[in-house]
């Protein structure tokens, strides 16, 4: 099926197939910031996972090490 469009101001006629393709948009760097988005949201929900489940030991003594330099 052809489709035809008009300007009158211009007098032109465009001429186009009904599903040509007439522009095609360049996502490359949109899906490079999906994924940099995604990972950020990865590294986030671990974060919140690991705050949830508490400190691990080695973390605790790691810490009690720091306050008594601190206070040293």
């Amino acid at each position: 099926m052809i489709a035809a469009k008009s300007t009158c101001a211009a007098l032109a006629i465009t001429l186009f197939l009904v599903g040509q393709v007439v522009a095609k948009l360049d996502t490359r760097a949109l899906k490079i910031q999906e994924k940099q988005a995604e990972a950020r949201l990865d590294a986030e929900k671990q974060s919140v996972r690991e705050q949830q489940s508490g400190a691990r030991p080695e973390e605790i003594v790691q810490a009690k090490a720091q306050l008594a330099s601190a206070q040293a």
